[in-house]
């Protein structure tokens, strides 16, 4: 059966993330922070990046400090100079499959909501699930665009960000491919089942065990690019993204 009904998460139910974990570099006097935006490497960004949990519109901590004993925080609080935030991007698409995936892959093929017995006019016109699929641009809001060192989440990401370290916090990060600790990593190693002349119906779908986060990419990446309009729908949707960055430096990049 077709489901053509999305009951689960709306656009409604967004409230502005402001995750962000703050760090201060004595050599230039200069808190840096970090904005987290779902599926742009951020479990592995916010464990590395370490600092201090913190929310950067209320410019409040939180998590309990001591100034008086922690000589970092103490700079972090007499620092008069505007703060220079690190920010992940990812290519919109890309993001989107990722996001998607992980809002599907928990659930059971035999489930009714199991997203492959959903019609394609329900997943390109509904496009956002929940946050992970939302506009990266909305986490930005108040946030001073030209005081931004950006990372484009690539292959290349830590190396990014080591090179970017050096100096201020010497980062020395575990490659995100390898980061255990995200339960949501998707593993390019994991062969999902080929969708070659396999007719995109719930009859083939596999009962007995749900699906990779792997498996649900190839299936959604199938469905995507097998129809322009698809194609375009999502980007006109990701616009805003795609003008941010279009009119950004990448960190690296000449």
């Amino acid at each position: 059966m077709i489901n053509e009904t999305w009951t689960g998460w709306q656009l409604s139910d967004f409230k502005q993330n402001n995750t962000s974990w703050i760090r201060h570099d004595n050599t230039t006097d200069t808190n840096y922070i970090y904005i987290n935006i779902p599926k742009n490497a951020s479990s592995w960004m916010k464990n590395n990046f370490g600092g201090w949990f913190y929310n950067f519109r209320t410019k409040q901590f939180n998590q309990t400090v001591l100034p008086e004993t922690d000589p970092e925080i103490k700079s972090i609080l007499q620092n008069s100079n505007p703060p220079v935030y690190i920010i992940i991007l990812r290519d919109p698409i890309d993001r989107w499959l990722s996001g998607a995936a992980q809002v599907f892959f928990e659930c059971p093929p035999e489930d009714p909501e199991f997203f492959m017995n959903y019609s394609d006019n329900l997943i390109f016109n509904t496009i956002v699930f929940d946050e992970h699929t939302l506009p990266q641009t909305m986490f930005l809001k108040n946030v001073d665009l030209s005081q931004v060192v950006w990372f484009d989440c690539t292959d290349n990401l830590t190396d990014q960000l080591v090179a970017w370290s050096q100096g201020k916090f010497n980062i020395n990060p575990k490659p995100a491919s390898n980061y255990a600790e995200n339960v949501y990593k998707i593993s390019k190693l994991n062969v999902p089942q080929r969708l070659d002349n396999i007719p995109l119906r719930v009859n083939w779908i596999d009962n007995s065990s749900n699906w990779t986060m792997m498996q649900c990419i190839d299936a959604l990446k199938h469905r995507l690019f097998s129809n322009p309009e698809h194609v375009k729908k999502l980007k006109e949707f990701y616009k805003d993204d795609y003008v941010l960055r279009e009119s950004i430096k990448f960190y690296g990049t000449r």
